[in-house]
């Protein structure tokens, strides 16, 4: 099988690449951001909308538009690639219907590339919902030892706490309970593909253990010695079963430098597709997030993807990407739209006229964000509409925008609606948004052609 991922071009200056990632559903240009759609759907938006963001995206940066089937996904360059979660698809609307509706694709109306996450972490942290936001996993008791093992949570929870938790985690994968049904149900790495698989992603995730921040050593060895055993036997179905759905490994170990190479180590002898660093963005200082990725990002194979899971402030992703990363998602763009915090650039970055190009074929028609200048410091602000400031303003939210939202209304409209509790404003803002991180990503990849970053 042809490798699926090729780097185009790589930075005199970092690690950062940019590459091509073809899918099912078309090819993708690395780095990009992926768009939440946890039950199907990014929240406010219609697939249609996600195109039209996704075509806009590519107008600007002067690409001309792909064929229905073998091109780029809509948006390609820096997106649109949506991320949805088995867990959630699992409990509603449930694999019968979506498979009965042919695929998560023609259930939602979506054309394009979709990766969704295993699951896992949403079982651990959400089936206690109710009873505290910060659950314990129980694990069984190690060999010799009594009482239970516990991951303790962010809180600092310790020994013989929690036992009314409904999360229990054994060798054989994540029981659980379904609070729709109510009723005891498990994941296990084999159910997880298989549910993937019926769901017709893109680009699945095995099913992993992700310990929370502060952990012990201990405790962080446990969760990354159980991710590599499911990963391993994830593998097994992998080399047993035809799925044309690409299949990530995800590294764990916490903050502990021997746990995360060897859990790099261990997945790479695998195999996989390509591969995430998981256990970020828990609570850890921000120095620590870029030190995981210190350590493992090297230690993954040139020649396939790197997905750094949960990260997403734009001055986070350029610091990541510069550290060989081609993959992100985070619920930052729509989450903050919804709440009226809208991303602005700071001043209209040059236009550089470069192309990345293979033999004839432009591969990459430079004509939006990317250089030092666009991308150094603090290139965009966050724009709070409800503030009174903007009660009479009638500039664009984003100048130097094209979205809907920037070329039809202005900033003082927006605020009227967010005032008056209008549902459009949440539409029009997460437009924006979505926009304005798919810009930013085409940004990125210019900025590594041009030796900027």
């Amino acid at each position: 099988m042809m490798n699926p991922f090729r780097v185009l071009h790589q930075s005199k200056k970092s690690r950062a690449r940019v590459g091509e990632l073809r899918t099912a559903h078309g090819k993708v240009r690395t780095p990009f951001f992926m768009t939440i759609a946890t039950r199907g759907a990014v929240k406010t938006l219609a697939a249609e909308d996600m195109r039209e963001i996704g075509a806009l995206a590519r107008r600007d940066a002067g690409a001309t538009e792909p064929k229905r089937s073998g091109g780029m996904s809509g948006g390609g360059r820096g997106g649109p690639i949506l991320l949805s979660n088995t867990y959630h698809l699992y409990v509603r609307p449930g694999m019968e219907v979506i498979k009965k509706a042919g695929g998560l694709h023609k259930f939602m109306g979506w054309n394009g590339p979709i990766l969704t996450d295993s699951g896992g972490y949403q079982v651990f942290s959400l089936a206690n919902k109710n009873r505290n936001p910060s659950p314990v996993l129980r694990t069984p008791s190690p060999a010799g030892r009594g009482g239970s093992n516990q991951f303790p949570s962010p809180r600092g929870r310790g020994e013989g706490e929690g036992q009314d938790y409904d999360v229990r985690i054994t060798k054989d994968g994540a029981e659980f309970i379904d609070r729709i049904s109510g009723r005891k149900d498990m994941f296990t790495p084999e159910r997880v593909l298989e549910i993937q698989k019926v769901i017709g992603s893109d680009i699945a995730m095995v099913l992993d253990v992700c310990a929370p921040y502060p952990i012990s050593k201990e405790g962080a060895r446990e969760a990354m010695e159980r991710t590599t055993s499911w990963a391993e036997r994830s593998m097994k179905v992998l080399k047993h079963e035809s799925i044309k759905t690409l299949v990530f490994g995800i590294v764990q170990g916490s903050v502990y430098k021997d746990l995360r190479e060897q859990s790099a180590r261990d997945l790479v002898a695998l195999d996989f597709d390509g591969y995430a660093i998981g256990g970020v963005a828990v609570g850890e200082p921000q120095k620590e997030k870029y030190q995981v990725v210190d350590w493992v990002a090297p230690m993954l194979p040139e020649d396939k993807p790197r997905y750094l899971m949960g990260l997403g402030q734009p001055e986070e992703l350029v610091e990541a990407v510069r550290r060989g990363i081609d993959m992100f998602d985070c619920v930052l763009p729509t989450r903050n739209a919804r709440h009226g915090n809208l991303y602005v650039w700071r001043h209209n970055p040059p236009q550089p006229s470069l192309t990345l190009r293979e033999g004839d074929r432009p591969l990459l028609p430079l004509r939006v964000r990317g250089s030092e200048r666009g991308l150094r410091g603090n290139f965009y602000d966050t724009m709070r509409i409800t503030n009174e400031k903007y009660r009479a303003d009638f500039k664009p939210i984003d100048p130097y925008c094209e979205c809907f939202t920037c070329t039809h209304h202005s900033r003082a409209y927006l605020r009227h609606l967010f005032k008056i509790n209008e549902p459009l404003a949440l539409r029009l803002a997460t437009i924006h948004n979505v926009k304005f991180y798919l810009d930013f990503m085409v940004g990125l990849q210019n900025a590594v052609v041009e030796g900027t970053l």
